[in-house]
């Protein structure tokens, strides 16, 4: 940019000077406006706007001169336009302008300097300002280039105070030459405009929070040339503020063990409302405490600018506990102000001893052992739990200790395995389990943890129990088994399985928890082991065996089978056999083999005498022949044996005649076989002897009885006789049933059988009798109670079956201890207090048992013994042993046992009650020795408290009395102590607010029984002032613009009566009911927020403001407020408008959109295009504040498809907003997608924004793009083969935009090609075969809108016949499927190495020899070239192999590292018109059509040369005639001659001066005359 060096008093001089020094100047003005593709350079850069028809530069100058400003941007314009200047260019001068560029642009012939120099001259003739009003307005201090006028104030200047002088020149006043005028916001400064001094009228406050730390003003300089000034004046602070702390005062924990120099607390923070400056910035310092004189020496504040204390010396925390540091915040003014606040340091105990390991739940011990179980064969989650309590340690004192300080270690332990299984945490402790363990391997673990502090350690045992897993219980194969054994074996002897006692009996079960290869381990219980027991047998199982223990042997003749139950369990289970387990049960029967070990013997009956082992039986002198003597069975235990060998002998010889002994079975029987010769009184004895049929030599196994028969007579005419006539006895009570009391006797003398029975006095048939040949026994049938019953007397009768005999039986029944005592009498007693060894009372208790026996002779006792009494153990009697104290106790609850005095003795209790009286022997107390009482006001004169005395005698009468203080305002009621007042109580009137007085209270019947206390009444604030508003409604206006966060109301004031700073003058605001738009964001302050939208909202909003205070109940208050909503500024109810129906090609006058926005009742809207895509392609008018905009012209969408349009509201009489105005878009042709995207948010409310997509129809025809499309076919291609695909364009959208297809050959034949109608694709309608390859075909393809009648598209589409001869093969080491993928890559590496387009046909295995290597490729091809011509294949052989180390680069950046192997034709020959059969040169025809290229060729190279002979000097005319109509005055000329092209500055109504950039050309020559 050339900055020109001279002064300028108008934008129009400014004008000429850079339209001058521009040689660009022509290229933005007057470029040609013509077809809906120009737009003029200055129009798209924005600088000004001119219309259709304007084609130069007057009206871009004349867009400047209205605007009345200039004002170049900062970095453009040269020094002397650094400030403001403004001039008033008439209209006749814009005129004159405007006239002069008119003519200029006439006459174009004009050129050099000479028309530069009578324009300056014209200009400054009729424009061009005096000497001497150049040099008004100027600065005086001579910064002249700066705007900016600067001036300092301190905020301690006190109003009136003189800031400095305007150094501007020029005479002010109604006589001066220059005027100036003022701007400015900020009352606090004064300007007197005829002296230029600046005055401070108010003083201003530098600090928050309504900080000024400079004012701002404007100064207009008027005179010929305007100029404004900045004023600046900066307002300096002053050291007014005190630092304040933030937080104060602080507190901290820190442990004993933080390092020296680590800091301990870094949250000391400070303020200070001075600012940033050195007034308010703070140092910290710590300054000894007088109460913690010490504190300073151990912390420290080294960087004295952060909040940051470290420690200086190491804590203590058994020497102490807690410290105060004093800080001090001081700032850095010339006289510094400094504040202090306090740190309270607290220590924490850290963990600097020992470790000790807690192993009693919280002791700590010496040797501790921890235990816990793991189950075999199962993995445990997490970690073990032990008992008493997890592995944790103390400190040497029982402090906690740090986590982290300490380390947990195995340090050995049994089984070495240990460590395979378990692990321990290093930080926590605990254990966990590795993998899982097998009891039958390790049944316990006993390992040592250490717990290691820095060189301190400590250690413990952890026994770790392997506990089995028990999740089936052990089976038995069968539930029952049988065995053996014989009778009369030695202990030991085993049971056998089988009955021949040779193999011993196995019992054996399985447990499923236990693994193949594990010991079963399991234990046997056996029900009873009094005969048999288990014998173990490993581990596999058990035997049974004879026990011995019993004195009894087996004996299969007493017990011929023995039935056992076995159960089987875990080894690590314990306890005895118990059937409610329900384990498995094993059935063990077990038979006793009977041996031969019992000799026969005579059955015993009523017959037989043991004594004398012989049966005597009486025989009537008159009994028959043949008649049954007595018939003895003979028996043999063991249970195989035969019937035994029985024989006899006659000791008495007579009786061989009188008697026979026969044996039949096993019975012996003795007839009488001699009838009438038996005498009576003759006795006859017979010997019996018995053998064991199986061992009859064997004497063991013999046995021998007598039989002795006595004759009798056969009369019965005698009774029987007892021993005795009576009899006596006695038996204890509660004896069994059954039990034998006594045994009577009686004879018959006839030899009768006599049988018993008791005939009388058997009461409640408590006895019975038992027949017999020789006894009568007597025994228990029913109850005998001694207390019911105390004797009993039976009349025993003894009859032959004839006669009867009796006798008297008296049985006199015992006594037993069964009977308990039994109480009656008083349980109650009373008793006086403080007399000792005084008879509290007796107790009685009685038992029935025999008198004057042990069992009814009764002791008393107490359960237990109670200190207080004694009782006389036999009597029951009750006495005190110390002086009670009813106020003590006053009740006593006793047990009273009794009992009997018998070895096992019989017992009873009784619960009594002993009640102490009372006797006047203590003094009253008050329950507190100090009453602090809260009154509220306003309380009720009666009884508003009551105190109480306590006097621990009952009943004791008391009286209180106010003996001190202040007995003019409260008194007490006598008996009750109720507290009353005399003058009601007024917190907010009240002279005092506490109240001092004495309370005595006095024991009436005692004697200097009193007690005093001290009363304090503390009168407490009560709600009674209800809140007052200052106002009884409040009226707001508020803008709709206002934002969340603005205040709407401010600084409400209310007033409450209860004292300031309590609860009950608190206040909260808030709105009833709440508004979803404004608020009291802070409850407590009186300040109404927008808290939502308000932009859309009604007008009026009437809301109630409540205001309550913190009383409980709260009183509150309420006041009407309304809010009138206006708008500064008109808001679109929407910003984004989307226009989508607006139709090209219609005729201007098209109604786009009606758009209306909100304002204030009765505000006249105006609406203003600011900004669109097209100025003149839209217009606006405006009815009744509702703005309609039409087109202004015909739309083209293929040439613009959208436009933007912004309006602006304004309220008429307001001053647009020229900053809010919205940004250039620029052209804009994009979906309405990139519309939404590109204006987002919209910011400002009174700006919409409007996007028009034009609507298309269908006004357009196809085209093709290229002119000419290529392709070749095989000469075998099959019929419908797809050969190429052309593509017509239609800029309509839609269905409008559809083309179909048709075509036509060029030389007339048979159609060998169709194509598709609405795809064009080409596609063989028959057989190639026969055509010669190489041929061409051509056809005329047309596209047409089928649904228009427009002009139809054209091209030409060529296809080539190919066979082998036009065809190569690139052979790699790509495998085929890779190759395939990347064929596109490779297709383009041999197009550029053959400048011709390759079409790969082909991808194949490769071959190698006579084989395929799947690991290669073989690609086919052909080729070509510009004009659609086959390339021959050898010669792309030739061109590929010449290539070859360029060709293999770019082949291996397919894949890498990969190769071109091969490059050649296919092997199969070649064939089809053009070859001769024998392959010996072309044909006729081959030769004729090569001619024909060849004439073809060299009219096309004639041709082209043609056509670029006649463009070269059609462009050097063009750029002839250019130069002769160019004024001169638009020429590159630079008078600077420094060949820098010269910019135009930027006027600040956004127009712009004429730019060099941009060089336009022109397209017509008549643009130029």
């Amino acid at each position: 940019m050339k900055e020109v060096q001279f002064n300028c008093h108008n934008n129009f001089f400014c004008s000429f000077v850079y339209l001058f020094s521009s040689h660009r100047f022509y290229n933005a003005s007057l470029k040609r406006i013509g077809g809906k593709n120009n737009r003029r350079d200055c129009e798209k850069r924005g600088h000004v706007t001119m219309t259709r028809r304007e084609n130069l530069l007057c009206s871009c100058v004349c867009s400047q001169c209205h605007g009345g400003r200039f004002s170049a941007p900062p970095n453009e314009r040269p020094d002397p336009f650094r400030r403001r200047t403004e001039v008033g260019l008439s209209p006749a001068n814009c005129r004159f302008t405007r006239t002069l560029f008119t003519k200029m642009a006439t006459h174009q012939r004009l050129q050099g300097l000479k028309l530069h120099v009578l324009v300056l001259l014209a200009v400054l003739t009729f424009i061009g300002p005096t000497p001497t009003q150049a040099f008004e307005c100027q600065r005086s201090d001579g910064l002249n280039t700066d705007p900016v006028i600067e001036f300092e104030i301190s905020e301690s200047n006190p109003a009136g105070t003189s800031i400095g002088f305007l150094p501007i020149t020029g005479i002010t006043g109604s006589s001066g030459s220059i005027t100036l005028v003022v701007t400015q916001d900020n009352p606090s400064i004064f300007i007197n405009v005829l002296t230029k001094q600046l005055m401070l009228v108010q003083t201003v406050d530098a600090d928050p929070p309504n900080a000024v730390k400079s004012i701002s003003l404007t100064v207009q300089c008027q005179t010929l040339i305007n100029f404004n000034y900045d004023i600046l004046i900066k307002v300096n602070d002053a050291n007014d503020n005190t630092p304040f702390f933030i937080g104060a005062p602080y507190t901290v924990s820190v442990s004993e063990a933080t390092a020296i120099n680590e800091v301990i607390f870094a949250g000391i923070e400070a303020d200070d409302n001075d600012g940033d400056n050195r007034n308010g910035q703070i140092s910290f310092e710590i300054v000894p405490n007088q109460n913690d004189p010490m504190s300073n020496s151990y912390f420290d504040m080294p960087n004295t600018g952060k909040g940051e204390v470290t420690l200086l010396q190491s804590l203590d925390f058994e020497t102490r506990q807690q410290w105060t540091v004093s800080i001090v915040a001081k700032d850095r003014g010339v006289v510094p102000r400094s504040s202090m606040a306090t740190l309270t340091v607290t220590v924490l105990n850290a963990d600097d001893q020992a470790p000790m390991f807690v192993g009693c739940n919280t002791t700590i011990c010496t040797n501790v052992e921890y235990r816990a179980s793991v189950l075999e064969k199962t993995p445990r989650l997490g970690p073990l739990q032990f008992s008493p309590n997890q592995i944790r340690v103390v400190n040497s004192s029982g402090g906690t200790v740090d986590p982290q300080s300490v380390t947990f270690s195995f340090t050995g332990g049994q089984p070495p395995q240990y460590s395979s299984f378990f692990s321990i945490n290093p930080t926590t402790g605990q254990v966990n389990l590795l993998q899982q363990v097998r009891r039958s391997e390790y049944d316990v673990f006993s390992i040592s943890v250490a717990a290691t502090k820095g060189s301190s350690s400590s250690t413990a045992t952890v026994i770790i129990e392997v506990t089995p897993i028990n999740n089936f219980q052990p089976t038995f194969p069968n539930t029952t088994m049988t065995g053996y054994i014989s009778e009369n074996v030695i202990a030991g002897t085993r049971v056998t399985a089988d009955s021949n006692g040779i193999v011993p009996l196995l019992i054996q079960a399985t447990d499923p928890d236990l693994d193949q290869d594990e010991d079963p381990g399991l234990s046997y219980l056996l029900d009873d082991n009094s005969v048999f027991t288990l014998d173990l047998v490993g581990t596999n199982g058990v035997y049974l065996s004879y026990s011995g223990l019993s004195n009894t042997p087996l004996d299969a003749e007493t017990q011929a089978s023995y039935n056992v139950s076995i159960i089987a369990r875990p080894t690590n289970t314990s306890g005895q056999f118990d059937a409610s387990q329900q384990l498995p049960t094993l059935q063990v029967t077990i038979l006793i083999r009977d041996l031969n070990d019992n000799s026969p013997e005579f059955q015993q009956n009523q017959y037989f005498d043991p004594v004398t082992n012989q049966y005597t039986v009486n025989l009537k002198d008159n009994a028959a022949f043949n008649t049954e003597v007595i018939s003895i069975p003979v028996t043999d235990a063991d249970a195989t044996s035969l019937p035994p060998i029985i024989d006899h002998t006659f000791v008495s010889l007579p009786a061989i005649a009188l008697f026979s002994v026969v044996q039949q079975n096993s019975d012996v029987i003795i007839r009488l076989i001699s009838e009438g010769s038996l005498v009576i009184g003759s006795e006859y004895i017979i010997q019996l002897r018995a053998s064991d049929s199986q061992a009859p030599q064997d004497l063991n196994k013999q046995s021998n009885v007598y039989v002795r028969i006595i004759i009798i007579s056969g009369v019965n005419n005698r009774p029987p006789m007892f021993d005795q006539t009576s009899y006596s006895t006695s038996a204890d009570e509660n004896l069994p049933f059954n039990a034998l009391v006594d045994t009577v006797r009686a004879t018959d003398p006839d030899g009768e059988f006599i049988t018993y029975s008791i005939t009388s006095g058997n009461i409640n048939n408590a006895f019975m009798t038992v027949d017999g040949a020789n006894n009568g026994e007597i025994r228990v049938q029913g109850s005998l109670d001694r207390e019911v019953l105390a004797s009993y007397s039976l009349v025993v009768e003894a009859s032959d079956g004839n006669l009867t005999a009796s006798a008297v039986v008296l049985i006199t029944i015992n006594d037993v201890n069964d009977e308990p005592p039994v109480f009656s009498g008083a349980d109650t007693f009373l008793i006086l207090e403080s007399i000792s060894n005084e008879l509290v009372g007796q107790v009685q208790a009685t038992d029935q048992d025999q008198l004057n026996s042990a069992n009814s002779a009764i002791i008393y006792s107490f359960l237990p013994e109670v200190p207080e009494f004694r009782i006389e153990p036999t009597t029951g009697r009750i006495f005190t042993t110390v002086g009670l104290d009813r106020e003590q106790q006053d009740i006593y609850t006793l047990t009273v046992m009794a009992r009997d005095t018998t070895t096992n003795p019989l017992s009873a209790t009784l619960d009594i009650v002993i009640v102490v009286q009372d006797t006047n022997d203590n003094r009253p107390v008050f329950e507190s020795a100090e009453y602090i009482i809260e009154v509220p006001e306003n309380t009720p004169l009666q009884g508003f408290f009551a105190v109480q005395a306590l006097d621990r005698d009952a009943n004791a009468p008391l009286r209180y009395a106010i003996t001190a203080g202040e007995t003019n305002i409260f008194s007490i009621d006598p008996l009750t102590g109720n507290l009353s007042l005399l003058v009601p109580l007024d917190y907010e009137n009240i002279g005092a607010r506490s109240f001092y007085f004495e309370v005595t209270v006095t024991d009436v019947d005692g004697v200097n029984l009193t007690d005093v206390a001290n009363i304090t009444i503390v009168v407490t604030d009560v709600n009674d002032n209800i809140p007052s508003f200052e106002k009884t409604q409040y009226d707001v206006i508020a803008l709709r613009e206002y934002q969340i966060g603005d205040i709407v109301l401010a600084n409400i004031t209310v007033t409450d009566g209860d004292p300031a700073g309590s609860p009950n003058s608190e206040l909260t605001f808030r709105f009833l009911p709440p508004s979803d738009l404004f608020e009291f964001t802070d409850p407590t302050q009186g300040n109404v927020y927008v808290i939502g939208d308000i932009s859309n909202t009604t007008m009026w909003h009437n809301l109630t403001i409540v205001v309550s205070d913190g009383g409980d109940p709260a009183n509150i208050a309420m006041v009407p407020l309304s809010i009138l909503l206006r708008v500064e500024k008109p808001i679109f109810p929407e910003n984004v408008i989307i226009v989508d129906d607006v139709m090209e090609e219609e005729e201007p006058g098209v109604v786009v959109a009606v758009i209306e926005a909100m304002a204030n009742i009765g505000d006249v809207i105006l609406y203003t295009i600011v900004n669109s895509t097209d100025p003149s392609a839209f217009t606006m008018n405006t009815t009744d504040n509702v703005a309609t905009i039409y087109t202004n012209m015909t739309l083209d969408r293929e040439l613009v498809e959208n436009y933007s349009i912004s309006v602006q509201a304004n309220i008429q009489g307001a001053t647009p907003d020229e900053n809010n105005l919205p940004e250039q878009t620029g052209r804009r042709k994009r979906r309405q997608a990139d519309l939404f995207s590109e204006v987002a948010e919209p910011t400002d409310p009174n700006v919409v924004y409007i996007y028009v997509n034009v609507a298309d129809i269908n006004d357009n025809g196809p085209y093709f793009l290229k002119e000419n499309y290529y392709a070749g076919v095989s000469t075998v291609a099959r019929v419908g083969t797809q050969v190429i695909a052309v593509e017509a364009f239609d800029d309509d959208e839609g269905e409008n935009g559809v083309s179909t297809y048709s075509i036509v050959a060029v030389v007339q034949g048979e159609p060998l090609f169709r194509i598709d109608r609405a795809t064009g694709i080409f596609s063989t309608t028959q057989s190639l075969e026969g055509e010669e390859a190489g041929s061409q075909f051509e056809y005329t393809v047309l596209a047409e809108d089928p649904n228009n009648n427009f002009t139809i598209a054209e091209t030409m589409v060529k296809i080539s016949l190919i066979d082998n001869s036009h065809r190569a093969i690139l052979a790699g080491n790509i495998d085929p499927d890779l190759m395939r993928e990347n064929q596109d890559a490779l297709s383009e590496i041999l197009s550029e190495a053959l400048t011709a387009d390759v079409y790969i046909e082909d991808v194949s295995q490769r071959e190698v020899g006579n084989g395929l290597d799947p690991t290669g490729s073989d690609v086919l091809f052909y080729a070509l070239d510009a004009n659609g011509d086959p390339i021959l294949g050898n010669d792309m052989v030739e061109i590929l192999l010449s290539q070859n180390t360029s060709l293999n680069e770019r082949y291996s950046t397919i894949v890498e590292n990969k190769t071109i192997t091969d490059i050649r034709r296919p092997t199969q020959p070649t064939t089809g018109p053009g070859v001769s059969p024998d392959g010996n040169g072309p044909t006729v025809e081959a030769i004729a059509l090569i001619c024909l290229a060849c004439v073809l060729f060299i009219c096309v190279v004639i041709a082209i040369g043609v056509v670029i002979i006649s463009w070269k000097k059609r462009e050097m005319e063009k750029d002839k005639a250019g130069r002769m109509y160019l004024p001169s005055m638009y020429n590159t000329f630079n008078p600077y001659g420094n060949g820098e092209d010269l910019e135009m500055a930027q006027c600040p109504d956004k127009a712009f001066l004429p730019s060099t950039s941009n060089p336009v050309y022109y397209e017509d020559q008549s643009n130029q005359a």
